[in-house]
């Protein structure tokens, strides 16, 4: 494929051939080029006519897209649009992106640009996006522009070059590394940070640490969703600005073990880490909006900044008291609710002092008397009640016909003066019910087959179910189970059950109850 130029000879519409340098408009492939070819032309309109809502329209993917500095007009939307490439967007031309729709960038395949560290060796993970030296400000000519828009980097694993970036979405991996484009360490541009609008993240991470790093900053302006398991920045500095979409009030502050309802970490093991060198409060989006870190919580880092309009609490009282560890001495310009415990050492005020399990506590600030503790990731570990467990207590009888019969509670089912009662150690409550039958074949039928779960004899509470109720799990074997159950009994009662009503025959009878004790 070829290198193809936009020139807006002819119109605004990039669907027309003849606003093409080459005569034919781009193909996946293409290196797509927007440059000084079209100073006397138009501006570029993707998806003019509302009928191609890809580009490049055949749907397959260019090898690069080029904003040169000397492009003096600008790309813009006639509708929603997907950008698909394969390789790198190169920008070196700010403002030049007015989209008033939605405009999604999809990076499908690994980035090629070579970059290097700071020792001016070349780094394994590669920027999709290239700011170059003209790049003082952003790409977007204005605020919506850049809300309309989202990089998508998939599931690749990459780095980032300073620059205004709109929205971000990815399920790979951010490496936090500040990057150069020669072995001598020559910047990308002076631009300064990473600033990120809305961030659907996979992972960050960072590796081969070192002193250039402590240089690199990203900042987050809005939204944190979606983040993986790993939330950690090496040497580098993350900054951090409150955002709601609607009301006011708190935001949760990403720290190690922070889950927020499943938006972060890993879903199945319960784990989120969290690593900062250098984290920054800034002024906040609305004075009433603040960072909130969840009760119990620690944040750790070498330094903490809270600049001026900056809001970061732990609770406001009474509860588990968030920590706050600081090899610094933390910057407070704007507002906290902390005081210093130890050196290094902060806690929210009128709160008490409580051990996470990422640092070897319980996350608990009490145990209840006779439970066992169990592990749930890192959420605080998870008492014996929290688990639902109960016990079975097996009752059994050879036959049934349509008398009332008391099951038995020994093995030796069929006789009549077996036991049929177990005694409670404990008072507790029944909590499901389950019946098998087996070796009498049972005709569907609608009528209720009626049995009670009492105690000490007396009248009790009664289990309705039909034969249609019932699976056949195969040949004569017939099943029923009923949950949510709560038949209490006290202590040393008798617990029984029996048949009261019903005109089916049972053949070889097991009904269980599962009890949980207080």
């Amino acid at each position: 494929m070829g290198t193809v130029k936009w020139d807006g000879s002819e119109s605004t519409n990039s669907s027309d051939p003849a606003n093409w340098s080459t005569g034919a408009i781009p193909v996946g492939g293409d290196d797509v080029v927007f440059d000084a070819t079209s100073d006397s032309g138009n501006h570029c309109v993707l998806n003019f006519t509302t009928s191609a809502p890809t580009f490049p329209e055949d749907g397959n993917d260019l090898n690069s897209i080029t904003i040169g500095s000397d492009f003096t007009k600008q790309i813009q939307t006639g509708a929603a649009c997907e950008v698909n490439l394969e390789g790198i967007i190169t920008i070196n031309k700010p403002a030049c992106i007015k989209n008033g729709h939605a405009l999604t960038f999809d990076f499908n395949a690994a980035p090629s640009t070579t970059v290097y560290d700071g020792n001016g060796t070349s780094y394994s993970y590669k920027p999709f996006v290239v700011f170059s030296s003209g790049m003082t400000s952003s790409v977007f000519e204005n605020t919506d522009a850049r809300a309309n828009t989202t990089f998508n980097f998939g599931s690749q694993n990459f780095s980032m070059v300073d620059g205004v970036y709109p929205n971000v979405t990815f399920t790979g991996i951010l490496y936090a590394k500040r990057i150069y484009s020669d072995n001598a360490k020559t910047e990308f541009n002076t631009y300064g940070s990473v600033d990120i609008l809305n961030f659907n993240g996979g992972q960050v991470k960072s590796s081969s640490f070192n002193i250039y790093d402590y240089e690199k900053e990203y900042y987050f302006e809005k939204d944190l969703t979606s983040l993986g398991e790993y939330f950690q920045f090496g040497h580098t500095t993350a900054r951090f600005k409150t955002y709601r979409s609607s009301g006011t009030g708190s935001v949760t502050f990403p720290v190690t073990g922070e889950l927020k309802s499943a938006a972060f970490g890993n879903d199945t093991t319960n784990n989120f880490y969290t690593q900062y060198h250098k984290v920054i409060i800034e002024n906040n989006d609305s004075s009433s909006n603040y960072w909130l870190v969840s009760a119990g919580l620690t944040l750790e880092c070498n330094e903490l900044v809270i600049s001026d309009g900056g809001r970061f609490y732990g609770p406001s009282s009474g509860t588990k008291a968030v920590a706050i560890r600081s090899v610094k001495r933390p910057t407070v310009q704007g507002d906290w609710n902390f005081r210093q415990t130890a050196d290094g050492i902060y806690e929210s005020i009128g709160d008490s002092s409580n051990t996470p399990v990422f640092h070897g506590g319980t996350g608990r600030q009490t145990l209840t008397k006779n439970t066992v503790l169990c592990g749930d990731g890192m959420n605080r570990v998870v008492l014996v009640n929290d688990l639902n467990l109960s016990l079975p207590f097996i009752y059994q009888r050879d036959s049934l016909g349509n008398n009332a019969y008391d099951l038995r509670s020994v093995a030796a089912a069929a006789s009549s003066s077996s036991l049929n009662a177990y005694p409670m150690a404990a008072a507790g409550k029944v909590i499901a019910f389950s019946i098998s039958s087996g070796g009498t074949s049972i005709s569907a039928d609608a009528n209720n087959q009626t049995f009670e779960v009492r105690t000490n004899g007396g009248s009790g509470t009664n289990i309705l179910f039909s034969r249609n109720d019932m699976t056949n799990t195969n040949g004569t074997n017939y099943t029923y189970t009923t949950t949510g159950l709560s038949i209490s009994f006290a202590a040393n009662d008798q617990l029984q059950v029996r048949r009261t009503a019903g005109s089916l025959v049972f053949g070889n009878v097991n009904v269980i109850l599962y009890v949980r004790y207080d």
